[in-house]
């Protein structure tokens, strides 16, 4: 039975960071569907599914790897049970968040296979969070650091439009 690699994640926007962990896995397995999804614990919401997975194609993605939407995704006939849920782990910060993800989506969906991998330094301090504070405190540099420049513009409409 074929395994199914997937990275699911708000990704509220995608970052740099993101983007690091899919080439790194993208070395690892054949085919990776890149996830946007809603984490309904999350009140911080800046971009719907659809935009998320817009702004992924802002990067430039490994050849094996695809986005999609989690609307879209769930609407096939998918064998769970073939799924290995990819994660990406910044610092031990993480672990704990992790361990609730695992929890949940063996709750919800009975996943039980995950595969975590660690980002290199540079970046650890990355995080769609500190993307968006940077996009209301108009900290430009920093927010060049952690987006493409397509989402960098995109963080900045929501902030004039007062959407965020």
């Amino acid at each position: 039975m074929k395994s199914i690699y997937v990275y699911p994640g708000s990704f509220c926007p995608p970052t740099k960071g993101h983007v690091h962990v899919l080439h790194k896995v993208s070395r690892l397995f054949p085919e990776i569907i890149v996830l946007c999804s809603v984490n309904p614990k999350k009140y911080d919401v800046w971009f719907t599914q659809q935009e998320s997975k817009k702004l992924w194609q802002t990067y430039q993605l490994p050849s094996n790897c695809r986005v999609e939407t989690f609307a879209d995704f769930s609407q096939q006939d998918i064998d769970f049970s073939r799924i290995i849920m990819i994660r990406g782990i910044r610092h031990e910060m993480d672990m704990q968040e992790e361990k609730d993800v695992m929890l949940f989506n063996m709750k919800e969906f009975g996943l039980d296979k995950f595969f975590f991998q660690i980002c290199e330094p540079e970046y650890r301090e990355i995080s769609s969070t500190k993307a968006r504070r940077a996009a209301l405190e108009r900290n430009y540099q920093e927010l060049a650091r952690m987006v493409s420049q397509e989402v960098f513009k995109a963080l900045l409409l929501k902030v004039e439009e007062g959407k965020a």
